[in-house]
């Protein structure tokens, strides 16, 4: 470990979702370098080239590679880059990054085949070749969950078909978008899940060991996260044996990142990991960049195979977040008091003039970032949540208020189940 932080460099490779994370970095470590590869291509846009320019913590840098000898820690908030990762670590660098178990979430059947290879359970699946073959299929089958491969999220996230004449439109729009590809792709097909509830642990992993303190925590999708930090020995067994499960295979793959699960927990206790996210989840990075003051301390040792637990600014956290429809194909301005600043974590932001936006991108999302909230008590973590959200001001800008009553709803449920996620 490395006394002096501020005497480092980093290079975080991002395509504009960690822009928040890579400034919070900037405040621990002497220079943090910023460059998102989304750019390079025939005809890149200014929107592209502008993620991350303006503000003060941070230098975006249309290539890493002039630095590639200089740089003290190189950092891979997201996926996609698992062979490059593992390029420079064998070249002796420190990469903080997932490297190639990035697998597990980007391809749907390795995950499944992972899943029972260390004796987890596995929710019954079927697979098929070619949109063609997904229609038939559905129209033979009621209620079920439709997948595409992880590298392809930007077609769509995981979406359910209760009937094949409601999912009728959404197929035509996959058909008219994938075009020839549409019959050349597969699909992974689920039936529900007969669940209670749906919980998860949020961390980091190093070679295969796990942090004393760990965010335990209720998503409600889309909209907000509650949590609690708690020690391992606390955590629903139920929920911790998914991670124990896959630590060996992270030992073994030198996993040297942020790690989030989603379990679904039923009558039986049987825990089905729905989606691994193996890279820095969102949420709760946003919330987890404040609630770690040892941020830093914890990426470069972590980078460098010392694992290290993280010192907590409270023990409860809270967050929201943010849409805009606008934003969508809009640049949208985004105002919030000097105060809160560390408390809004904002995707594809840059900052011209004094004044902070998030750049439209493509696809459009009218997910724009985030506001945080810690406290003693999940009260106080909620309460300061809403007021930095009561703050801030865009257009056709919305925080989901109500999360907080889902997440209440979901947790009582949990404890009624006797697992219970928050103390």
């Amino acid at each position: 470990m490395h006394d002096d932080l501020s005497k480092l460099s980093v290079m975080v490779i991002d395509g504009g979702s960690y822009v928040a994370l890579a400034r919070r970095l900037g405040r621990e470590f002497g220079k943090v370098y910023y460059h998102n590869p989304a750019w390079l291509k025939p005809f890149p846009t200014l929107n592209e080239q502008y993620i991350g320019k303006g503000f003060p913590e941070i230098e975006v840098v249309e290539s890493a590679e002039p630095y590639r000898d200089s740089i003290d820690l190189w950092y891979f908030p997201d996926t996609f880059s698992g062979t490059t990762q593992v390029a420079l670590a064998q070249a002796g660098k420190r990469v903080w990054g997932s490297r190639t178990l990035q697998e597990l979430e980007l391809d749907r059947s390795v995950l499944k085949e992972t899943l029972a290879d260390v004796g987890l359970p596995v929710n019954p699946y079927e697979s098929v070749h070619g949109l063609t073959a997904l229609r038939e299929y559905l129209q033979e089958h009621d209620d079920r969950y439709v997948k595409m491969d992880g590298r392809f999220r930007g077609h769509g996230e995981t979406f359910r078909v209760r009937t094949y004449t409601e999912a009728k439109p959404k197929l035509d729009e996959l058909a008219y978008e994938l075009g020839p590809v549409a019959e050349i792709i597969d699909f992974m097909i689920e039936s529900p899940l007969k669940r209670k509830v749906e919980v998860g642990t949020d961390t980091y992993c190093i070679d295969g060991k796990y942090p004393a303190l760990i965010s335990c925590g209720c998503e409600v999708k889309d909209r907000g996260y509650v949590m609690q930090m708690r020690p391992v020995s606390e955590i629903p067994p139920a929920l911790w044996r998914v991670n124990e499960k896959l630590a060996p295979l992270f030992a073994k793959g030198k996993f040297r990142g942020a790690f989030s699960t989603e379990v679904r927990l039923g009558t039986d206790g049987k825990p089905f990991l729905i989606d691994p996210c193996m890279r820095w989840g969102s949420p709760p990075n946003e919330l987890l960049q404040e609630l770690w003051l040892n941020l830093g301390e914890i990426s470069y040792a972590g980078a460098g195979g010392e694992l290290v637990d993280p010192v907590c600014a409270a023990p409860y956290g809270a967050q929201l977040v943010l849409t805009s429809p606008w934003a969508e194909h809009h640049w949208l301005a985004v105002n919030y008091p000097s105060q809160y600043e560390r408390f809004v974590k904002l995707r594809n932001a840059c900052r011209i003039d004094g004044t902070t936006y998030v750049i439209p991108q493509t696809p459009g999302i009218a997910e724009v970032g985030s506001v945080i909230g810690y406290g003693d008590t999940l009260e106080e973590a909620i309460a300061m949540c809403r007021e930095v959200a009561d703050s801030i001001s865009g257009l056709d800008l919305h925080a989901p208020y109500d999360a907080f009553d889902a997440a209440a709803e979901e947790l009582a449920k949990s404890a009624a189940m006797g697992v219970e996620v928050l103390a």
